[in-house]
Order: structure tokens, then C-alpha cells, then sequence
């Protein structure tokens, strides 16, 4: 990786610790039934699908190819995938837009994660700020280690990318059926 490359990588972990810290202050405000701010959370699916985008591009790598291979990865695993069912890798590999993304996700979650879609919406928030908390760990270890930095680029960036879309369901937004950009 080259210096800018590696530059884009530091500022993207920066960006995942603070969309992690959002995250976990909203939840722990919400708990207490504290004030909380709805826009820094409707914001946070956002910033980590830029963020992710950005990463992507300083990788050299196509966000969707690599996010279709990483359900096929992960469907792999379950008893339910293939013989007809739902197929993620393909779904995702085929969309053209965000919304296209959202709803190959929510139908792959439905498939295959049914025990987190059965939780409260707040669950399912605290959930994905585990992910996020853990994503961002993991890059800070890729930035330090090569061979973990490749591990990074295969699974845990199409990750980051899933995980700023799964934020924009929890909270009810619909992604825009717009083609999207730096793809």
C-alpha cells in the first residue's frame, strides 16, 4: 500500500472509532433515558458507508464485487444456503443502487441472522456498535499487520460496508434508489 493509501486507512479508523463511540453513547443515553441526539445516529450508517467507500477506492478494490463475496462466504456456512434459497452473493453482485443493496441485505439478515432481526430495534442497535467497536479494532491491528491487513480487505472492509447499511434499516431510513457513487 502506498503512503496516501495507508494515510486514508489511519483517517478511516479515526472515523470508525468516533462513528463507534456515537453509537455506544446513543445507546447508553437511551438506557438511561437521557437525552439523545437522533441525527448523530441517523448520520452513523453514513459516515461508515463513505468511510467504507473511501477505503475501498485507497484499496483498489471493488466495493461490490468484494462485498458479494464476503455473503457468499458467510452463507456458505448455514445449512439453508444454496438448493433454491436465497442466494446474497448474487443479489448483491446484481444491485445497482443503494436501495438495491439495503434490500439484498435485509432479505440476507432475514435468511440467515433471524436471531438478530428478532431482537428489540435498541438490541439490534447495541448489536451493530459491537461490530463497529470490533471493525474498528481490526483495522487498527491491519494497519500494524500485513497479513492481518489482508484479511481486513477481504472480509472485515465488505463488513464495514454491510454494517453501514444494516444502520440505515435499524433506523428506519430507506437508502436512495440512486446508482451509487465511487463504485
Amino acid at each position: 500500500m502506498t503512503t496516501d493509501s495507508i494515510g486514508t486507512f489511519e483517517k478511516g479508523l479515526r472515523e470508525l472509532v468516533r462513528v463507534s463511540g456515537v453509537l455506544a453513547t446513543y445507546c447508553d443515553h437511551i438506557e438511561h433515558n437521557e437525552p439523545v441526539d437522533r441525527a448523530e445516529l441517523l448520520n452513523a450508517g453514513s459516515d461508515v458507508r463513505n468511510v467504507a467507500i473511501r477505503l475501498f477506492e485507497a484499496a483498489g478494490k471493488n466495493p461490490i464485487t468484494a462485498y458479494a463475496e464476503r455473503l457468499g462466504r458467510v452463507e456458505s456456512r448455514y445449512p439453508q444456503s444454496g438448493a433454491g434459497g436465497f442466494d446474497g452473493r448474487a443479489a448483491i453482485a446484481a444491485a445497482k443502487t443503494w436501495r438495491d443493496l439495503q434490500q439484498a441485505q435485509a432479505l440476507h439478515d432475514a435468511t440467515y441472522h433471524a436471531d438478530v432481526l428478532g431482537m428489540s430495534k435498541l438490541d439490534q442497535l447495541r448489536h451493530y456498535t459491537f461490530h463497529m467497536s470490533k471493525l474498528a479494532w481490526q483495522l487498527q491491528e491491519a494497519l500494524i499487520d500485513e497479513a492481518q491487513m489482508l484479511a481486513f480487505l477481504r472480509d472485515r472492509l465488505p463488513d464495514t460496508l454491510l454494517f453501514g447499511i444494516k444502520l440505515a434499516t435499524v433506523v428506519g431510513i430507506k437508502l436512495p434508489n440512486d446508482r451509487m457513487t465511487g463504485v
